[in-house]
């Protein structure tokens, strides 16, 4: 989440939701519509999230951000 702030705005097109996390998991970014919306297991290198951070514009700048951490790891 480098570089983003506390509060970004993102793509959000539904309210699926992972009820429960699986082992080694933790939630990185929540939202009132949606508790879960980006999770890590950073001991196998898994990200997750539930937004769309593939969608972003002036508006939505955070999905941006969010992809381009994605590929510097």
């Amino acid at each position: 989440l480098e570089g983003l702030s506390r509060r970004a705005t993102v793509y959000q097109h539904h309210t699926d939701e992972i009820a429960v996390l699986p082992d080694g998991f933790e939630v990185l970014a929540t939202s009132p519509e949606c508790p879960v919306q980006a999770i890590v297991d950073r001991g196998r290198s898994w990200w997750g999230t539930q937004f769309h951070p593939e969608e972003f514009d002036a508006e939505h700048p955070a999905g941006e951000r969010v992809l381009r951490n994605f590929f510097a790891l």
